[in-house]
């Protein structure tokens, strides 16, 4: 994804804070579907773009709430809360006190800024491209309708998994992990070749994959793989993304990530 499509889509999200956000507008202007879209942002940004949306409404009714005599009720139907209490309620949560508290005890501010990205240089990855055939994986299925649950019901799965026989088998023989999207509904899928009970089949496609070794299985290396290969690599290159989900494959000590690839010449 590249910097300057992000910041248009960080400058439409600016320029809409007091309407609805189109989350299918923001994914048309950096060239993705929109489950991608989100993904990819909270991969680079370290936040979910529904929790940045709310953090800089906040930060933009804690202006007002300072700076002008508006009834905060007017601040709250304004930064799109349906009731002055639903706002009060993310407000004292954000920063510690009720509007009206923050607004006579006269605090300090404390904003939340907008993000700017910049397209960084020098930077190297390798990778190698492949023709993958179709597999057959045989998975658990977790699901939400929203990539914020779901990302905490991952968290929740894999500890629990961990202490269990059939997350060892996994490892044994290789462990494939893969996001999916339909229509409200967000997945994530975990499993191996091997048909074990308690497993749903899925099909991965076959496709052209551009192949990155984390080096790692730390969560922390895995992310920060995932933060150059959208925002360093693909910019840098005439590659482009395919619907094809992406997916990480955990073999012993080393996750490897599959991105599905298109080559674009270019003009």
């Amino acid at each position: 994804m590249k910097a300057n499509l992000m910041n248009e889509m960080i400058d439409y999200i600016e320029a809409n804070l007091t309407e609805k956000i189109n989350y299918q507008r923001l994914a048309k202007i950096v060239g993705m579907n929109e489950f991608l879209m989100q993904r990819v942002f909270s991969i680079v940004t370290g936040i979910s773009i529904s929790e940045y949306i709310r953090k800089r409404r906040l930060s933009k009714a804690l202006e007002e709430i300072q700076n002008t005599d508006q009834k905060i009720i007017d601040i709250a139907i304004k930064y799109q809360y349906s009731s002055a209490i639903s706002f009060s309620r993310a407000f004292k949560k954000e920063y510690g006190k009720s509007p009206s508290d923050y607004r006579k005890q006269k605090e300090k501010s404390s904003q939340f800024l907008k993000i700017h990205f910049e397209q960084k240089s020098n930077q190297e990855l390798e990778y190698e491209i492949t023709e993958n055939p179709a597999i057959t994986l045989w998975v658990k299925k977790i699901e939400s309708d929203t990539l914020e649950n779901l990302h905490y019901q991952i968290r929740k799965f894999y500890k629990e998994a961990k202490l269990t026989k059939e997350y060892q088998l996994w490892n044994q023989i290789g462990m494939y992990a893969i996001y999916n999207h339909k229509k409200k509904e967000y997945c994530y899928f975990v499993g191996s070749t091997k048909k074990i009970p308690g497993t749903e089949e899925f099909l991965l496609p076959a496709g052209k994959y551009a192949i990155f070794s984390v080096g790692s299985r730390e969560q922390k290396q895995i992310i920060g793989t995932d933060q150059m290969i959208y925002h360093e690599w693909l910019p840098s290159t005439n590659f482009r993304l395919e619907k094809t989900p992406c997916f990480e494959y955990y073999q012993q000590e080393n996750c490897f990530i599959g991105v599905p690839i298109t080559f674009k010449n270019s003009i």
